[in-house]
């Protein structure tokens, strides 16, 4: 039987988890008045912000709780494996992503200039329900945005996301994976989502995504690996990234493969609550 201090301990964890539950829940107009008053109360007492309510990483946030919940009771799901609604919450998260990028990594790039070409073109691989396309689409008006993914249930998300967002004429969604594209030198910016890649697959991808990019052209490839000097940071890092059947690859690991794959240059960019490490590469 597990002891009294150790059953104090993990409460102490579902506490958090509930904190967090509160926080995503607070932008819901459906709660009664007493939910409403002890959401308050449990976040003030937490140190989490009341009022200040962020929708789109609220949905992340609630995604990676049901995650977490379906690992737990079993059998073992990966990202795919979810719900509809799941990857749909998960994928608003990716709309920040888009922004930090158009905001952040884009002027640090070079890239700035993406938003007035109209031969500018982005490539989004592992699309998922295509909302990180639709809002680059969204903030760079005059680009073309491919986003190829090898899940055609996803992909039909994606179609709806795309649609709803009036971007379909500027965003294809091809069914595939990123080694089989057969576009040549096109791509200014490419969004590389190594975490959810096998380890065997990642030379393969960077070198793909290499062979599409405009001479001078970047790729963004995120890591799990958070490599933080807490061990319990890293080890959950490493949990999420097994139980999503990706790979654990730290940013030091990925130089060495970008080398590898004959990128000219590296940079290391500064990472974000919903993407982990990100690194860019220039063809």
């Amino acid at each position: 039987m597990l002891g009294a201090q150790m059953q104090f301990e993990l409460s102490r964890l579902v506490d958090a988890a509930w904190a967090v539950a509160a926080y995503a829940a607070q932008g819901r107009d459906d709660l009664s008045p007493q939910q409403r008053a002890a959401v308050e109360r449990a976040l003030t007492l937490s140190g989490l912000p009341v009022g200040h309510h962020d929708p789109e990483f609220a949905a992340a946030l609630t995604s990676q709780l049901a995650q977490a919940a379906a690992f737990a009771e079993g059998p073992t799901k990966g990202w795919g494996d979810m719900p509809d609604e799941v990857l749909l919450a998960q994928g608003r998260g990716s709309r920040q992503v888009a922004d930090w990028i158009v905001d952040e990594a884009a002027p640090v790039l070079g890239l700035t200039g993406i938003a007035q070409r109209t031969d500018a073109a982005f490539l989004d691989v592992g699309v998922g329900t295509g909302q990180l396309a639709a809002r680059i689409a969204e903030r760079w008006p005059r680009a073309r945005v491919v986003g190829v993914d090898r899940m055609e249930r996803v992909l039909g998300l994606a179609r709806t996301v795309i649609d709803k967002a009036g971007c379909a004429d500027r965003v294809e969604l091809r069914h595939g994976d990123v080694t089989d594209l057969a576009d040549d030198a096109i791509y200014d910016l490419a969004w590389l989502p190594l975490s959810f890649m096998s380890p065997d697959a990642i030379p393969k991808a960077l070198e793909a995504v290499r062979r599409v990019l405009r001479p001078g052209g970047w790729v963004i490839a995120t890591t799990f690996a958070a490599d933080s000097e807490l061990p319990i940071v890293n080890a959950m890092s490493d949990l999420v990234t097994a139980v999503n059947g990706g790979s654990s690859l730290t940013q030091e690991d990925l130089l060495v493969e970008i080398r590898a794959a004959g990128y000219s240059e590296s940079v290391a960019l500064p990472s974000t609550p919903l993407t982990g490490a990100l690194t860019a590469a220039r063809g």
